[in-house]
Formats: C-alpha cells, structure tokens, sequence
C-alpha cells in the first residue's frame, strides 16, 4: 500500500508543496486502479494526467532549485530526466492492460512517491539550512564569509570549520578538501554545531 500524503513531506514551497499532495492524490488513484478492472482508455487517460503533471512538476522543482543553489541540482535533474524517460519507454512497452497496471503502479511507488520523499527532503534540509545562515548573519551582523559549514573527517570528535564560499564549492562538486592531519575527504555535516 502506498503512503498518504502527509505534512512532514512538505518541503517548504508552497507549489511545490501542492504539487507533491497532487502527485500523490495521483498515485492514490493509480492504486485504486491496479486493484479493480479499468478500462485501456481511462488507464491510459491516467497515465496521461500523471505523466504531463509530473513534467511540469519536474520544471518547477528544478527552478526552485536553482533559486536556492542547491549543491545537488544536477544529480537531482538526471533523476527527474530518467524518471520521464522511463514514464516514456514504460508507455512504448505495453503489452497488456495487466502489464501496464503493474509496470505503472512499480513505477509510483519506487520512483514518484519514495524520490519525494527521501530525494525531495534533501531539498527542504538545504533550504532549511540556508535559513538559519540567512538569519544567522541577521541576528548576528555577520558577513557572508563569517558564516560556516562544518564537515567532518576521520578524525575522532573533531569538526572542521569551513568557510560558506569554501561550502559551496565542495557541495557543487568543483573541488574536494582533505583534513590535513589524517588525509581523509571531508564530509559535510548537516548538523548545526553552536
């Protein structure tokens, strides 16, 4: 069974958000359809709906993206163009109006409803941070440069201090940085340290 919708997937956009409570009233509807008999033409005019709201949903997700830099943007947009590319080569496939069901309720489940909820989060947990930055640097009169990002290596109990222009660089995938003391790459930390 596929999970309702909730709050606690909300990302903090307001389309977007909408957009993710319609995806899956959509996918809920999918559901009902894989357990009784439908008819090719509704199961095909569903999937039409789907596949063209998933489209524009893709577009706008990836412009809020862009917006808020988030450092994982690319990666996150070959997810969403495989996505439609398999919504595309699962339509040229059909074998049966069974075949569709099952391929098209597969497809819901591992690739719509569990990409917003784990992929989508990794979005909301960006923008959350750059919230507390932003307000960070206005409470506290910071420059942009005073703000850090901490990262850990293997060292133990130890966090590195990283610069918010340092930050972003790693995070777009342009350079990797080292601990100095025992050589491994440092990993970003999400958690905020005080």
């Amino acid at each position: 069974m596929l999970p309702r919708w909730d709050k606690k997937y909300c990302i903090g956009h307001k389309i977007i958000d909408s957009q993710h409570k319609k995806l899956f009233e959509l996918a809920q509807n999918v559901e009902s359809a894989f357990y009784r008999y439908v008819k090719r033409e509704e199961l095909k005019q569903l999937l039409i709906e789907l596949f063209y709201y998933i489209k524009e949903h893709c577009e706008d997700e990836e412009q809020y993206m862009r917006e808020i830099n988030y450092p994982h943007y690319e990666q996150h947009c070959k997810i969403h163009q495989q996505t439609i590319s398999n919504m595309i080569s699962m339509i040229k496939d059909i074998k049966s109006t069974n075949d569709l069901k099952e391929k098209f309720y597969k497809a819901i489940k591992h690739k719509f409803i569990e990409h917003i909820i784990y992929e989508d989060m990794e979005i909301a947990k960006w923008k959350s941070r750059l919230d507390f930055i932003e307000n960070r640097i206005l409470d506290d009169d910071l420059t942009f440069e005073e703000c850090l990002a901490y990262y850990t290596c293997e060292c133990e109990d130890f966090i590195h201090k990283v610069p918010l222009s340092i930050h972003y660089k790693i995070q777009s995938g342009a350079t990797q940085f080292k601990c100095k003391k025992c050589k491994a790459i440092l990993k970003f930390s999400d958690q905020d340290k005080e």
